[in-house]
């Protein structure tokens, strides 16, 4: 158990207090607007320009898997968080930085925890398909403006989770 608190000691997830053992890390407003966004655009950027045919077809395979969802379906938040990571994962994979992709994964674990504090509609509202759909578009045309620019207006829902935050920071 130690090990593994250590461990999220490490990714930021935790905090260790002398004599006092681990708790929560902190969620503060300051921190919010670093997490994902310069990472995930180069991620996606150079994807676009190094992706082959079968990251393609990995890509309209996982825009497909998170379309067929519908809303009445059991567990429909969390199996919609969990398509819509696979298919944000899928798209910045064809980097070629193990490295890049590694600290990618770390930032949106981190960001994760400030999307689940927001209003439920956020969450819900955040995720169109049609955002999607133009953003798959872009993605298989190799448009990296096209691609940075729909990336920057799908991550403006940060400015509603961070009125999410600005409560917890008061306490």
């Amino acid at each position: 158990m130690r090990e593994s608190l250590s461990c999220l000691v490490v990714e930021g997830l935790v905090v260790g207090e002398d004599r006092r053992g681990f708790r929560v890390a902190p969620m503060t407003e300051a921190d919010l607007p670093d997490l994902p966004q310069d990472i995930e655009l180069l991620a996606v950027t150079t994807s676009v320009r190094r992706g082959d045919d079968l990251w393609e077809a990995d890509l309209v395979r996982a825009f497909r898997h998170m379309k067929l969802l519908t809303p009445g379906s059991p567990n429909y938040l969390v199996e919609r968080s969990t398509r819509h990571q696979a298919s944000r994962e899928t798209l910045g994979s064809a980097c070629g930085s193990p490295r890049l992709l590694h600290q990618r994964r770390q930032l949106v674990d981190q960001f994760m925890r400030y999307q689940r504090i927001a209003p439920r509609h956020v969450a819900c509202s955040a995720v169109h398909d049609t955002d999607h759909k133009k953003l798959l578009d872009a993605t298989l045309a190799r448009d990296s403006r096209k691609c940075e620019a729909l990336i920057r207006a799908h991550i403006r829902m940060l400015d509603v989770i961070v009125e999410a935050v600005r409560p917890l920071n008061k306490r």
